[in-house]
């Protein structure tokens, strides 16, 4: 049963995983009331088919390799299934679009991550273990670190174990983003980019939620679930 005034969004059931739609090359898989990502291509996104405004989101997952698996959670970005606005192509500067539509949401939206190793970008040389990359930080916005501005108020998490179910908790209002993981707050982050983040009560095309199936990953959610604030 859900808490009180939470909506399952993935409830473990075949009728609720189908009202989540899927873009990009990788997949998502039904196991045992589980959704298990899969795949060594780019990256793939699943997204629930309402948008929405404020939230708060909760939700499990489990890595089944901390060394090796890499996901996220992706919120307020536009429908994936439309055209990049121009604000969008003006961040691809890789022409990754073109290619994966699942990219639009990592252009549109932000994404809280899942990543026990904090890898770095290869295409811009950045270096592995910085924070901004890391599980329970919102993904590449500055932490304070190499000298880069403190943007976020990150702080890890304890580390995250093989095979064991860790709670997320996202909260977003207005523009201020609050993640909790197993309970402690991992960071704090105030958007100020007015093309960036849209709730859908000020775009309707915008303000989804999505998982991310990154290559050579198996990470699985369940107990989704959504509280409007």
């Amino acid at each position: 049963m859900p808490q009180a005034g939470f909506t399952h969004l993935f409830d473990g059931r075949e009728k609720t995983f189908n009202d989540w739609r899927k873009v990009g090359p990788n997949d998502f898989i039904l196991n045992r009331g589980e959704i298990v990502t899969s795949g060594s291509d780019d990256f793939a996104l699943l997204f629930y088919g309402i948008a929405f405004s404020d939230f708060l989101l909760r939700l499990e997952f489990c890595l089944s390799d901390p060394l090796r698996d890499n996901s996220g959670i992706f919120v307020r970005f536009r429908n994936p299934e439309l055209p990049p606005t121009e604000e969008i192509i003006l961040r691809n500067a890789y022409d990754q679009i073109s290619r994966n539509p699942a990219w639009i949401a990592a252009y549109s939206g932000f994404e809280i991550q899942i990543d026990e190793q904090a890898r770095g970008s290869k295409q811009n040389n950045e270096p592995d273990g910085l924070d901004k990359n890391r599980t329970g930080a919102i993904y590449k916005i500055p932490t304070g670190q190499d000298g880069e501005p403190r943007l976020q108020d990150f702080r890890p998490a304890p580390p995250l174990k093989s095979e064991q179910w860790n709670d997320y908790e996202i909260a977003v209002k207005g523009q201020n983003y609050v993640v909790r993981l197993n309970g402690y707050q991992t960071t704090r982050f105030l958007n100020t980019d007015p093309s960036r983040g849209m709730p859908a009560d000020v775009d309707p095309d915008s303000g989804y939620i999505g998982l991310q199936s990154y290559r050579d990953s198996r990470v699985s959610f369940r107990n989704i679930r959504i509280h409007p604030l």
